[in-house]
């Protein structure tokens, strides 16, 4: 006998609910003889009768009742593994590789996720905080598949659109001399203690390729909310993003100033791996936050 198959166990399950043979043919629409066959063969195959045949219809014995579920959860299990993998052709499941630099990860992904999830909530982001330089060589290599990160970062090996775009402001403590003006310029900086983000960050680049001479950076911090708790103690001032200061500016008795230089407004990037071997899921997602980067 041919190996068991889903369309006999389809066969069995009807046989079942149809009641008799012929019902159960005509559903099928296979000849009465084609099924009498196919059942008889199945119960010479597990050498025990699965129906009695009566004048009244086709009643499943204790062991065709047996295979009968079986067969059920064997369907049932069928369809639903169809309706996934469909689910992942279309990009309606699937994980996402994302990196994001600490601007956008502090700023903008949040709502931005969020409101992807809630409209795909079979799709999973599989999130990491990275350096801009990280994320792009992430993206060359492979390991990633979305990458958000500045456009001040070399990327020409990728492919990458408009994301969204911020204003880096200068955050200090409250009471100082400082603290009194609005804006400031990357110069008048020079003699105040600068706390700074880790060495790799394309702020901290952006910051010595612009500094009129070396300038101190006794405190390097992980996050800005570390950064700006370091600011807090008064151990320096702070460059960062004005959307990211305002989270913290506020519990921490911190003043924003305005970053006075045509450099302070950045863009962030959104970049994706070859389109050859962008998922499904990735693609739904880029093209959601390239939406959001135009509505936002």
């Amino acid at each position: 006998m041919k190996r068991l198959d889903l369309s006999t166990l389809q066969l069995v399950v009807l046989i079942a609910d149809s009641g008799s043979l012929t019902a159960a043919a005509r559903r099928a629409s296979l000849t009465l003889a084609a099924v009498s066959k196919r059942l008889l063969d199945l119960e010479q195959r597990f050498g025990v009768m699965l129906f009695e045949r009566r004048a009244s219809g086709t009643v499943p014995t204790e062991a065709g009742r047996a295979l009968i579920a079986h067969a059920r959860q064997m369907l049932f299990d069928f369809e639903r593994m169809q309706a996934e993998m469909s689910a992942f052709g279309e990009g309606r499941s699937g994980t996402v590789r994302l990196g994001a630099n600490a601007s956008a990860m502090t700023q903008f992904l949040p709502e931005d996720l969020s409101a992807f999830a809630a409209r795909r909530p079979a799709i999973r982001i599989d999130l990491t905080e990275l350096t801009s330089e990280a994320i792009v060589m992430r993206l060359i290599d492979g390991r990633l598949e979305l990458g958000i990160f500045s456009s001040t970062v070399a990327h020409l090996q990728i492919r990458a659109v408009a994301y969204r775009s911020d204003r880096l402001c200068i955050v200090v403590r409250s009471g100082t001399k400082l603290a009194r003006r609005r804006k400031i310029a990357f110069a008048e900086l020079r003699g105040e203690p600068v706390v700074g983000l880790e060495p790799g960050s394309s702020l901290v680049q952006l910051l010595h390729e612009h500094a009129d001479g070396p300038f101190a950076m006794p405190v390097q911090a992980r996050s800005f909310d570390v950064a700006c708790r370091f600011v807090q103690a008064g151990l320096g001032v702070a460059v960062m993003p004005e959307g990211t200061a305002r989270l913290y500016s506020t519990a921490m008795g911190l003043a924003i100033l305005a970053l006075d230089e045509p450099w302070a407004h950045r863009e962030l990037l959104l970049g994706s791996c070859s389109d050859d071997t962008l998922s499904a899921p990735a693609r739904l997602l880029f093209d959601e936050l390239s939406e959001a980067s135009t509505t936002g």
